[in-house]
């Protein structure tokens, strides 16, 4: 505690850390304090911690800040030791009574809990086109809270109404990404399952933590609509009701 605080005083400090490199269930911290009007030496004296200061009758010498004398004089001596420069005296009357500890205490929230998880920050799906039997160009945006290291796969799912046979797909080069025809995939490519609707991606570069990537690819969408209300032949939906 680099001053004393009053009874009720409120205070403020900050620290950094890293957060796990893995997800957890978050802590609750909890904070104590110890020797709280008494600090204790490395050679097992006491000082004060809350010393009072007052002036020296005898010194017309510029004041000393407080805080300096408390760093330069750490016993409780009668014979009011002072720092040079100083007309200011430490009065302390401490004792081994003095070493108050509060016991730990719960804070009021939970930390490195649900944000340290690994998961995605964003995830965005746009397609060029929703038109029966047309190419479609599908857009994916993610950012992830983890780094992505090579040999990790994006397992990407729901497209099991397209029409394009299981494959390698081609990446398309995105314009406010063009790396990431590099960075992901074999030479670029990706694997195509259509009976899964899926589509998995090699990682193939380091990619730091919240890095935005931007990846697109082409499959051939539904020859008819699913939820199509059949009115005007079979050729238009699934089957016809009739």
């Amino acid at each position: 505690v680099p001053r004393p605080y009053q009874k009720g005083e409120i205070f403020t400090f900050a620290f950094d850390v890293f957060n796990a490199p893995a997800g957890s269930n978050g802590t609750i911290p909890q904070v104590a304090i110890s020797g709280c009007r008494a600090g204790l030496r490395p050679d097992g004296k006491l000082f004060c911690a809350h010393s009072v200061y007052t002036p020296n009758p005898t010194d017309g010498i510029t004041v000393c800040p407080a805080l300096d004398q408390l760093h330069q004089h750490h016993g409780c001596s009668p014979s009011c030791p002072r720092c040079e420069g100083s007309n200011l005296c430490p009065t302390c009357t401490a004792d081994a009574g003095d070493t108050i500890d509060i016991p730990p205490t719960s804070t009021s929230s939970t930390i490195l809990g649900p944000g340290s998880l690994q998961r995605f920050l964003m995830t965005k799906i746009h397609e060029s086109t929703d038109a029966i039997s047309l190419l479609n160009t599908i857009t994916v945006t993610l950012q992830a809270n983890v780094a992505l290291e090579p040999k990790s796969v994006i397992d990407l799912r729901g497209f099991r109404l397209s029409q394009t046979p299981s494959t390698v797909l081609d990446f398309i080069p995105a314009q406010d990404d063009p790396m990431s025809v590099v960075e992901f995939g074999l030479n670029g490519t990706a694997v195509w399952d259509q009976s899964m609707g899926s589509l998995k991606i090699d990682v193939n570069r380091h990619i730091p933590t919240a890095t935005v990537k931007v990846l697109k690819f082409r499959i051939l969408n539904p020859a008819v609509q699913a939820d199509a209300v059949c009115l005007h032949g079979k050729n238009y939906c699934k089957e016809d009701p009739t």
